[in-house]
C-alpha cells in the first residue's frame, strides 16, 4: 500500500489528525518525513488508529472518514503483521468487501488494488450473506455479515502521485474518463490500478465538470450502499456523502441497485445494480500544499479603559497559502494580551430582598418588614451607593380576630303561669353584649330562668316540663339527627288534673355542614423528554391532587406531583479545548536580544470519550530584553567579580578568591593592555599559607561568542 495515493490526506481533513510534514510539497514531488498525530502509530509513510468502540462495517467506513482518514486496508506481510499487533487481542473490520459483485473482493477505503490476502482456512465462504472482511484475533481474515459489530482500525497515507498529461485537471485533482463498459466493481479496479479511485462528487462545481469529462456516456461513480441499504458512502474517500444530485424518485433500489451512476444528459444521479456496464471516470489528488504563516501585525487599541481588556494582533496563513487538500497552518492567526489592567469604579447594588419577618399582630391587621443590603456588588473604587431604602414592610393578619358573645343582664319575671296549685313565672336575657361574631364562642348557660307561684294546691292538669337539652347528633357532618325530651311534671296531674298532651320527644336536623374529602392522587402520567441527550439527564412525569380535589377543610395529597428518573446515562463525546496561557518565562538573556515563551494545557476541558485533541500548539514564544548590552572601553576598569572575589592592583579583571592574597605580573593585571581581544593571562596568587592557585582570566571576546551561540540554539 505504501507509495499509493489515498483520500485520507487531500480532502476534508480533521484537524485532530494532522501530519506534520518535513517540508513544502511542490507538484510532482512526494511527501516524505512524516510523524504521526497524538493517539496514532506511525508504519511505513502511513499513520494507524485502533477504534474499539462497535460498529457495523458501513458505519465503520463513515466514522474513519469522518476523521480525515480511511477503514484499512493490508497490502503485505509486514503491514498484516503490524496492524494485528496494533490491535491488542481485538477482532477489526478492514476495508474489504465483494458487496457489489459476489466473490469480486475489493477494497472499498483506498486505491490499492486486491492482491495480497490472509484469509482463514476455508473462508471467504459467503455463509449467511457474509460481505465484509475482518482481520481476526489470531491473526487471519474472515468474511462475516456487514451488519456485524466489531472494531475497527483506519489509516492515514501521504504517498502521493502527480498527473501526466492523459488527465484532466481541476483544483488539485485529476480525472480521466474510460470509456470501455465494465462493471462497478472492476471500474472500481481499473481505477485502483492508475493509482486512483471511481469519482467522488464533492459539489455541484465538480458535477458539472464530470459530467462534461463523460463526453455524453452514463458513467459509474464511487458511491455504493451494498454493505447497509440506504446507507451510501464514497469508496476511498475521507468525506461524507453529503452533496447529492440524485434524480426525482431516486435512490429507490428497484431490484437491489447498490452502486451509483450518473446521467450524460442531465447530470442527475441513479442508483443501478452494480453488474451493469457502463463507462466510468477515475480520480486521483495532486500532492498538497501546507500553508506557512506570515508574521504578526501590530496590536490593536486596547478593547477596555479599565478593569481588564485585550488588544490582539494577527497574521495570515498565505506564506504560502494551503493548496490541494495541503494542512492549515498550525496554531492561532490571533495573538491577544491583557491591558489596561486597573480596577474600573463599581457602583453598588442590592442583593435580594430578605425573607419577611413575623406579623405584629396574629389578627385584625398588623405589619411585618424584610431588608436587603446593598453587596451585590458593594461600592468599590469610588463607585456610588445604592440607591433607595433597605427596608420595606407590608400589611399582615388582616382578618378579624374573632369576638366571643357575653349575656345582657336578667330582665324581670312574667305572670304567674297558674293561679293556684304552684305555678311558673320567668325571665329572660340574650348573648348580644356582644354578640359573637368571626368564629367567636357563644354564651355559656340559658337565655331564660324560671321560679315558682302560686303554689297552693288545685285540681292539677299535668304539664310538660321544659325541654332537655338536645343529645349528640347521630353524625359529625353531612346531616343528622338529635333528639331532647320533657316530663310531665310541671305539674305533675294531681287531685284529679289530666295528664300532659303530646309527646315528650323531639328530634332536629344537626350537623347538616358538609364532610371534608381529603384528596388522592391521580394516575402517574408518561415520562417527558429527557434534560439531556448524552452523559446522564433526567426525565419526569406528573399527576394531580384531584381523585378527588380536596374539598371542605379535607386535607391535600401526600407526597411529590411529579417524580423522575435517570435517563441518557451514556458517556458524552468531549472536545479538548486549550486552557489559559501561563505566564511569560524568564528571558534567555538580559540584554542584547533574548527569547521567552509560555506553555499551555489541553485541559479544559481535556478531550474524552473520543473527543478531538486541542487544535494548534501547546508553546508560544516571543523576544525580550532587546537593547543592547553595555561595552566596556579599552583600557577602563570594571569590577565583574563576584561576591568573595577581587582584582589584583587596579582595573584588573582576574577575579582571585577572598582567601588569598595578590602576587600579579603588572602587565597582566592593570588593565593596561584590556580591550576585546585581551589575551589570556594566568596570575599566581598566594594563600597566607604559601600555596598558590591559577585564577582564570575573563575573556570578554569569548565571554560574547558564548552569549551568540546560546541565543542561536534557543530560538
Amino acid at each position: 500500500m505504501i507509495g499509493l495515493l489515498k483520500k485520507s490526506l487531500v480532502f476534508y481533513r480533521v484537524c485532530t489528525l494532522v501530519l506534520v510534514i518535513a517540508f513544502i510539497v511542490l507538484p510532482g514531488n512526494k511527501v516524505s518525513a512524516v510523524t504521526c498525530s497524538s493517539g496514532w502509530t506511525k508504519y511505513g509513510e502511513n499513520c494507524y488508529r485502533l477504534y474499539t468502540t462497535r460498529r457495523p462495517w458501513m458505519d465503520a467506513l463513515k466514522a474513519c472518514q469522518a476523521v480525515g482518514s480511511s477503514l484499512v486496508d493490508v497490502g503485505s506481510d509486514g503491514e498484516q503483521t503490524f496492524v494485528h499487533n496494533l490491535a491488542r487481542g481485538y477482532e477489526f473490520w478492514i476495508s474489504g468487501s465483494d458487496s457489489s459483485t459476489e466473490r469480486q473482493w475489493l477494497w472499498y477505503g483506498s486505491i490499492q488494488s486486491w492482491g495480497y490476502t490472509k484469509w482463514n482456512s476455508g473462508e471467504p465462504n459467503d455463509s449467511g450473506g457474509e460481505d465484509c472482511a475482518s482481520l481476526l484475533s489470531g491473526g487471519r481474515w474472515n468474511d462475516y455479515p456487514c451488519s456485524r459489530d466489531m472494531a475497527y482500525i483506519c489509516e492515514q497515507t501521504t504517498a502521493l502521485d502527480a498527473c501526466d498529461s492523459t488527465w484532466s485537471f481541476r483544483d488539485g485533482r485529476c480525472y480521466k474518463l474510460f470509456t470501455s463498459a465494465s462493471t462497478w466493481s472492476n471500474a472500481l479496479k481499473t481505477c485502483q490500478a492508475n493509482s486512483a479511485n471511481l469519482v467522488n462528487i464533492a459539489d455541484s462545481g465538480e458535477n458539472s465538470f464530470v459530467r462534461g469529462i463523460a463526453r455524453g456516456n452514463h458513467i459509474w461513480m464511487g458511491g455504493f450502499d451494498g454493505p447497509k441499504e440506504g446507507s451510501w458512502a464514497w469508496s476511498g474517500g475521507v468525506f461524507s456523502f453529503s452533496y447529492t444530485n440524485w434524480s426525482p424518485g431516486e435512490p429507490n433500489n428497484s431490484g437491489d441497485e447498490d452502486c451509483n451512476m450518473m446521467y450524460h444528459d442531465t447530470g442527475r444521479w441513479n442508483d443501478g445494480r452494480c453488474s451493469g456496464s457502463l463507462a466510468f471516470v477515475c480520480e486521483k489528488y495532486t500532492p498538497p500544499i501546507n500553508g506557512g504563516w506570515s508574521g504578526f501585525g501590530s496590536y490593536s487599541g486596547c478593547t477596555k479603559t479599565c478593569g481588564s481588556g485585550t488588544q490582539s494582533r494577527s497574521r495570515s496563513c498565505n506564506n504560502p497559502t494551503p493548496q490541494w487538500g495541503g494542512d492549515q497552518c498550525p496554531g492561532s492567526a490571533t495573538q491577544t494580551i491583557a491591558c489596561n489592567t486597573h480596577s474600573c469604579p463599581i457602583d453598588g447594588n442590592w442583593g435580594s430582598w430578605g425573607s419577611y419577618g413575623s406579623c405584629t399582630v396574629t389578627c385584625g391587621g398588623g405589619t411585618q418588614q424584610r431588608s436587603r443590603s446593598c453587596n451585590s456588588p458593594a461600592p468599590q473604587y469610588g463607585g456610588a451607593n445604592c440607591a433607595g431604602s433597605g427596608v420595606s414592610s407590608q400589611s399582615c393578619n388582616t382578618h378579624n380576630c374573632p369576638i366571643d358573645g357575653e349575656w345582657t343582664s336578667w330582665g324581670s319575671y312574667g305572670s304567674c303561669t297558674v293561679t293556684c296549685g304552684g305555678g311558673l313565672q320567668s325571665r329572660s336575657r340574650s348573648c348580644t353584649n356582644p354578640a359573637p361574631q368571626y368564629g367567636g364562642a357563644n354564651c355559656v348557660g340559658f337565655s331564660s330562668s324560671s321560679q315558682a307561684c302560686n303554689t297552693h294546691n288545685c285540681p292539677i292538669d299535668g304539664g310538660w316540663g321544659s325541654w332537655g337539652s338536645y343529645g349528640s347528633c347521630t353524625v359529625t357532618c353531612g346531616g343528622g339527627t338529635q333528639e331532647r325530651s320533657r316530663s310531665c311534671n310541671s305539674p305533675a296531674p294531681q287531685y284529679g288534673g289530666a295528664n300532659c298532651p303530646g309527646s315528650g320527644v323531639s328530634s332536629q336536623s344537626c350537623n347538616t355542614h358538609n364532610c371534608p374529602i381529603d384528596g388522592a392522587w391521580s394516575s402517574w402520567g408518561a415520562y417527558g423528554t429527557c434534560s439531556v441527550t448524552c452523559g446522564g439527564g433526567t426525565q419526569s412525569r406528573p399527576r394531580t391532587c384531584t381523585n378527588p380535589t380536596p374539598q371542605f377543610g379535607g386535607a391535600s395529597c401526600v407526597g411529590a406531583s411529579s417524580s423522575s428518573q435517570d435517563c441518557n446515562t451514556q458517556v458524552c463525546i468531549i472536545d479538548g479545548s486549550w486552557g489559559a496561557w501561563a505566564a511569560w518565562g524568564s528571558c534567555t538573556k538580559t540584554c542584547g536580544g533574548g527569547r521567552k515563551s509560555r506553555t499551555r494545557i489541553c485541559d479544559n476541558p481535556k478531550p474524552a470519550n473520543g473527543g478531538k485533541e486541542c487544535p494548534g500548539g501547546s508553546a508560544d514564544f516571543d523576544d525580550c530584553n532587546t537593547a543592547a548590552c553595555p561595552t566596556v572601553a579599552a583600557g577602563t576598569y570594571q569590577q565583574l567579580c563576584p561576591t568573595g572575589y577581587f582584582t589584583c592592583q587596579s582595573g584588573g579583571i582576574t577575579c582571585i578568591q577572598s582567601t588569598f592574597q595578590c602576587d600579579c605580573a603588572p602587565d597582566c593585571d592593570d588593565g593596561s593592555d584590556e580591550s576585546t581581544t585581551y589575551g589570556g593571562c594566568t596570575a599566581e596568587c598566594r594563600s597566607g599559607s604559601g600555596q598558590t592557585t591559577a585564577s582564570l582570566t575573563i575573556l570578554l571576546g569569548t565571554l560574547v561568542c558564548s552569549l551568540i551561540a546560546y541565543f542561536i540554539t534557543s530560538i
